[in-house]
């Protein structure tokens, strides 16, 4: 019985560590990645639509640097999300066409960045520019070459992908995913038949989670710079996010070994 109660407390602890790295990953991925690989191919139309000849590439560390600060992880992410959803609709239908509700948005942001961009560029492009048809064309092309192109592979296939990840990125996963790890908790604190060792597993499973995320920290540093170094585009990424996100992950496990320390003194007491 003992050894039935040990297999289950394993794998409860090894389902709630799955469920804690995936709400980690999906935060890492909303908000990191999304913006980093996405946000570069905005900033980069955004620039060519300034002027065609001036174009971030790898080499342009402080105009990259200037765009990647400026632009808010929120209008990156506002945009990534109409783009899948006008995308995932497509793929019934015929090739991606980026809508006018999506163009108006971008020109938007166009002009709200207007005197970063004019500072990049060495250019005084003014606002009726931007709402100018030719730029709303150069945006509608520049999006078409990025996405117009009928995907190869199964298309049943690609809209599952895309309907994932939307899932997988959004709050109803991360909800769902907390309320299992609690309930493997629950569960733990049932089969111990105590009010408090789970916290133990718990401090465990935050401390892993915590050290496994701040590792992919240099993990993922590594591998966008040899994306940069073979495709000379310039992705930009914000890791710090992750590695904030790891170390408060750390944090929590230690703050729960602390708790079941207490609690087990006070217990023997």
């Amino acid at each position: 019985m003992k050894i039935l109660k040990g297999i289950g407390i394993f794998f409860l602890s090894l389902f709630a560590f799955i469920f804690v790295f995936l709400i980690s990953l999906s935060l890492i991925f909303r908000n990191v990645i999304q913006k980093g690989v996405v946000g570069s191919v905005v900033k980069n139309i955004m620039i060519e639509e300034f002027s065609k000849v001036k174009k971030l590439t790898a080499e342009d560390k402080e105009n990259i640097e200037k765009v990647n600060k400026v632009i808010k992880t929120d209008d990156i992410n506002k945009l990534v999300d109409k783009l899948i959803d006008e995308y995932e609709l497509s793929l019934d239908n015929e090739n991606y066409k980026v809508s006018d509700k999506t163009v108006d948005y971008i020109v938007d942001l166009l002009v709200e960045y207007k005197d970063l961009i004019n500072d990049i560029t060495q250019e005084n492009v003014t606002e009726k520019e931007i709402r100018s048809t030719e730029v709303r064309e150069g945006i509608i092309e520049g999006f078409d070459n990025v996405l117009g192109d009928e995907p190869e592979g199964n298309m049943q296939a690609i809209k599952i992908g895309i309907t994932s990840y939307n899932f997988f990125t959004s709050n109803t996963f991360r909800i769902l995913a907390i309320f299992l790890t609690i309930l493997c908790f629950a569960l733990i604190a049932l089969i111990k038949k105590s009010y408090y060792k789970w916290v133990k597993s718990a401090s465990k499973v935050f401390v892993m989670v915590g050290l496994l995320i701040s590792a992919s920290y240099f993990a993922i540093i590594y591998a966008f710079k040899e994306i940069n170094n073979s495709t000379n585009y310039g992705i930009v990424i914000d890791p710090k996010y992750i590695l904030i996100l790891g170390i408060t992950e750390i944090l929590i496990g230690i703050v729960f070994l602390i708790v079941h320390i207490i609690l087990h003194k006070d217990n023997e007491e």
